[in-house]
């Protein structure tokens, strides 16, 4: 919406709310003012009286990027009611309210150089101080009929003020239930609930699973990525590469199972044959039990496809039998090799129409240029290097029927395995990009608002990852949502990404209420060890096995001290042997020294003897 045609942006700037969870608790998200609502005393009804100062150090527009209009982070421990209050925006602050008798809920949103207040308080509930009214501040029905925005009748015409809500979770379980038509899922849970939506009443349950699904359709996404120039540039801008792997993953099938026990010309449980299987043993030992492995996978791939193709009634079931003969007596060819001469021997275009195409497919996984990782290799399992050229393959890989494999393209790390951050980050750029795409299909251009919801982004993020996760996301944001103002709104549960916050946009929570920064120092660039250190996280920087350790060793020579006998130690069983060890291994150095000099004077004889 707009006044005279000219674009003016909405952003969240203040909600106080009360729940079962929430109690009264109030956050503020506005750069240029504070907001508090005080209850009066002494009072027979229930009155709070809204006030405003302004901020004594605000925050420059476009601090965060020309469009990001805001960045906030709720911050606690978990289970102190984070996650409540992003459920609690996007059910009660939108196109109506949710909230239930005894619940409330006020908030003020800022149009332009307005801010507009609007809740579930009765008027005679509310005190409006001088301070607020100062700002240019507007009751949300005036605000609708004096400029014209559309409303439902009952006052929360929100869909006037923002374009869409997005919701972002990288992680499973994140409780939210989605009562608001304005709000864009690309949660986790809300991508698997799609899958079992639209797939689970075509399942075989003995053949399928969730995680395949996923997988194929991650598998996509990524190729979306790697096909598009937007989120190229992306890419680019946070440092995110390209996955290195393509991964195949094949489902154990008892009908192909039993095509190799009925021939005794396979090597044990392989499908490599007897002979050729000398090149991978020496003196009857395996030596390269990776590379067999490998062979065997594929080989197993190449007869899961022909059954497949039997089924489909694209070759004969013959055909199938003759390979799986010839795969038995080979000599010199795997059976990728084997699989394209006998396409092409038995099958033209006219027969076969995706011949072609099969062929390319068994190069690609038969390439030998394409080393594979040795680490997963295994009779179920190949891996191959990703190339870029292999996009429209896999394309018509994923266009299979899954029942006998499933692939994806994977992060490698530097031992050869997936890296679940980089996948993350990748999952956030292609959630965000479909997001885009999402707000783009309503052609109201006048509305370019949208609110962005994330819950614990930094999820399953290495500690490098969680340091840098604002600044991907700030410009990613920046980069997808062109000629949109999004406003953020991101819990945490770590102080990593807390340096990259000013502490005037962190709001603290602690058993569903808010509170005061604990934290003395500036967070922005701030030290993260004194973040860590602080109590709102964590008591200690040592892990609790350690702690109890080192107190059972203060307990241990706090007895001898007192002059007790071993055999009357009450509080530990702790020998002087592992006493010593124990702080010997410590990393403090101040604690360490303390306490071995404490141990030398108990055990000095002892300690020279063995020292």
């Amino acid at each position: 919406m707009s006044f005279d045609g000219k674009k003016i942006y909405t952003t969240l700037v203040y909600v106080n709310a009360t729940t079962p969870i929430l109690n009264r608790a109030e956050f503020n998200f506005d750069n240029k003012y504070e907001f508090h609502m005080e209850p009066l005393e002494n009072e027979y009804e229930n009155k709070y009286v809204l006030s405003a100062k302004k901020r004594e150090n605000p925050i420059p527009d476009n601090f965060w990027g020309e469009n990001i209009s805001s960045l906030n982070v709720i911050a606690g421990k978990n289970g102190a009611g984070k996650t409540s209050f992003l459920n609690f925006v996007m059910n009660n602050i939108g196109s109506g309210t949710t909230t239930l008798y005894g619940e409330s809920v006020f908030y003020i949103l800022r149009y332009g150089n307005q801010y507009i207040y609007a809740g579930n308080y009765m008027d005679d509930c509310l005190v409006i101080d001088s301070s607020f009214e100062k700002i240019r501040a507007v009751k949300l029905e005036d605000a609708i009929f004096n400029n014209g925005f559309v409303g439902d009748g009952t006052g929360f015409g929100n869909e006037s003020f923002w374009k869409n809500y997005i919701f972002y979770s990288n992680c499973f379980g994140s409780c939210y239930e989605r009562s608001n038509s304005m709000v864009i899922d690309i949660s986790m849970d809300h991508w698997v609930d799609d899958i079992l939506r639209r797939k689970r009443p075509s399942w075989n349950e003995k053949e399928y699973a969730i995680q395949n699904e996923l997988r194929r359709e991650r598998c996509e996404r990524t190729l979306q990525f790697l096909e598009n120039d937007d989120l190229q540039k992306v890419a680019e801008k946070i440092g995110m590469h390209a996955p290195k792997l393509l991964v195949f993953s094949l489902q154990k099938n008892n009908e192909i199972e039993r095509l190799r026990k009925q021939n005794v010309k396979f090597w044990k449980n392989t499908w490599v044959s007897n002979e050729r299987c000398k090149r991978y043993v020496q003196g009857g030992f395996v030596t390269k039990t990776r590379e067999l492995y490998y062979e065997s996978a594929i080989n197993y791939f190449v007869v899961s496809m022909f059954l497949y193709f039997v089924k489909k009634e694209m070759i004969s079931s013959d055909t199938l039998m003759e390979f799986v003969s010839r795969l038995s007596e080979t000599t010199d060819k795997t059976g990728v090799e084997l699989a394209i001469d006998l396409i092409q021997q038995h099958y033209d275009g006219k027969k076969f129409v995706e011949r072609w195409k099969v062929i390319e497919v068994l190069k690609m996984i038969g390439d030998q240029t394409a080393p594979y990782v040795l680490y997963w290799q295994n009779n179920y399992r190949f891996v191959i290097r990703w190339q870029e050229k292999n996009i429209g393959l896999v394309k018509l890989l994923l266009g299979w029927n899954d029942s006998f494999f499933n692939c994806g393209l994977e992060y490698e790390d530097a031992d050869g395995m997936t890296s679940s951050g980089e996948q993350s980050r990748l999952n956030l750029v292609l959630s965000l990009y479909e997001a885009y795409n999402q707000v783009e299909k309503n052609k109201d251009n006048l509305n370019r608002s949208v609110l962005l919801i994330a819950d614990e982004i930094d999820a399953y993020f290495h500690p490098q990852f969680q340091l840098s996760v604002i600044a991907d996301l700030v410009k990613a944001v920046n980069v997808i949502f062109q000629d949109y103002k999004v406003q953020i709104l991101m819990t945490t549960n770590t102080p990593l990404e807390m340096t990259d916050i000013p502490n005037e946009n962190i709001t603290y929570m602690e058993n569903g209420m808010t509170k005061k920064s604990p934290v003395s120092e500036k967070t922005f660039a701030g030290n993260y060890i004194s973040l860590l250190k602080n109590s709102f996280f964590t008591n200690s920087t040592m892990g609790d096995f350690s702690k109890q350790k080192i107190n059972s060793v203060i307990d241990f020579l706090s007895e001898q001290e007192n002059g007790k006998q071993k055999g009357e130690i009450e509080h530990t069983q702790m020998t002087k042997e592992e006493a010593r060890y124990v702080i010997s291994i410590i990393g403090e150095p101040i604690l360490r020294n303390k306490l071995m000099q404490w141990y030398k004077e108990l055990f000095l004889e002892e300690y020279e003897r063995n020292d």
